[in-house]
Formats: C-alpha cells, structure tokens, sequence
C-alpha cells in the first residue's frame, strides 16, 4: 500500500546545503528545516552561512555553518567531518554553490574557464564523492544537484553554461553509481529566479522586460519555487525518482522564444 508522508517530510534528517548563505540556498535551508531538518550550511562566506543558521533555527531547526570552498577536497572533507560529528550521519546533499560570470566566449581566459568549472561542477563531483558513502551507511537518501537551464540555452557565459550542463550528466552517472545503496541523485534546473544577483539586473526596465517577456507564466520565479522542488527530490514522495531532472522555468525552455543572448543585450 503507498504510504503518503504528512506534516514534517525529513524529521530526524541531515542535510548539507552549500552555498546556503543567501539567495536559493537559504530558501532551501529554511525549506528543509521547516519539515523537520538539521542543517549543515557552508559557504565561501561563513557569515552568510551563520545568518542562514539563525533563520533556520527560528523555525525550531538545528544548525551548523562551515565555511566552504566547494573546489577544495580538504574543505569537502571538513564539512562531512563537521556534519557526521555534529549530527550523527548525513542523510540529504544539496549541491547548490556556484560560481556565475558574464562573459563573453573571446574573453574567457583559461583560468577563469578553469575556476567556473572547478566550482560550478568538480565542486559537486567532490561532493558526491564523500557524501554518497556517509548517505548509504543511514540506509539510503538523496543528492539533489542545483543545474541551470544555461545548462540547454545558450548565452554570453559558455563556461557557466558548459558546468550547469555537465551536472547534468554527473547527476546520471552518480545515480547509476549509487542506486544500489539506495542513495537517490536527481537535479534541478532553475530559470530566472529573483535573488540580489538578478535583482540588480530587473531593476533596468527594459534589460527586464525583455527577460520577463521571455517567460510564459506571468511573473518571475522565487527561491522558494526552487527550494520545493529541492524539498520534494529530498523526500520520500520521490523515492522512485534517480537520475532525473526537473525544470523550474516558468515555461522558458518550453518555448522558442528570444535567444538568451537577446536576454543579455537587449536592442
């Protein structure tokens, strides 16, 4: 007989969220903490994740902020240490950190090409690698990777773009990997979504009306609509879900539309 979870969906669960200080990941963090959740968040910036800890413990979670270089093995290794020995285990992963610039293709340099997708993807892969062993050992779990649908448009931002979409096959690898220890790998793939990054950007009329216009459901997506398809790949209500993705786009890739480089350059 199906068993349907009410209430708290993740009582009792561990979860890591990188980049939780702002935007998307702390929506997530406080998503999660609302059903029962405790959090480990890292970020680059540990005080972000330090405000992100006092919001989700206002909802009656506990938490725990490591700063955090997602690129870094050593740095991965101090947040699953952090986490196993502040909570016991670890149970959900959400690799959301990343690293976005606006770069034309001819000004990318080698380095910079180098540095997007050491934290944009190689971050993510390390993250897999340490967590999905500690996952397993609690029975089984999810890791929830945070792409982009820069991922299946193209734009001014190739080495974003080249990252978001190798988290897709990354996602599908480690789900093939990890199926039989019972440990669920499924991504995301957000659109436009209001944070203080693309805030800056609406805030010029016409850079915005193109953007919005290219959206078919009227209005911009929240963290929070991201945050609850996060919360649901995290919870038993997906548990025959693996190696998917999961759009959250208003729309947006559903349709011709403008090319995201008319997005970025409007007439």
């Amino acid at each position: 007989m199906t068993q349907f979870t009410l209430g708290k969906r993740l009582e009792g669960k561990t979860a890591i969220i990188t980049g939780g200080g702002g935007g998307i990941g702390s929506a997530t963090a406080q998503m999660l903490a609302a059903h029962g959740a405790n959090l480990v968040i890292s970020d680059i910036n540990l005080a972000g994740a330090e405000n992100a800890v006092t919001r989700v413990e206002r909802l009656g979670a506990k938490g725990l902020a490591v700063e955090h270089d997602v690129g870094s093995e050593a740095s991965w290794k101090d947040v699953i240490s952090a986490a196993v020995s502040g909570f016991g285990g670890i149970d959900i992963l959400v690799n959301n950190a990343g690293l976005h610039r606006e770069t034309s293709f001819g000004a990318i340099s080698l380095a910079e090409w180098d540095e997007v997708l050491r934290v944009d993807l190689s971050g993510a892969f390390v993250g897999i690698r340490e967590a999905a062993p500690k996952i397993a050992e609690r029975g089984g779990g999810a890791i929830v990777n945070i792409s982009s649908i820069a991922a299946r448009i193209g734009g001014s931002f190739a080495h974003y773009s080249v990252a978001k979409a190798g988290m897709i096959a990354l996602t599908r690898a480690a789900a093939i990997e990890f199926a039989s220890q019972k440990v669920r790998v499924n991504t995301v793939l957000p659109g436009l979504i209001e944070t203080d990054l693309t805030r800056q950007v609406l805030s010029q009329p016409e850079l915005a009306r193109v953007m919005t216009g290219a959206i078919p459901l009227p209005y911009v997506g929240q963290p929070e609509d991201i945050a609850s398809a996060v919360l649901f790949l995290c919870s038993g209500e997906s548990r025959f879900m693996t190696g998917a993705e999961l759009t959250v786009d208003g729309g947006l890739t559903a349709t011709a539309g403008p090319k995201l480089d008319d997005m970025d350059r409007p007439k």
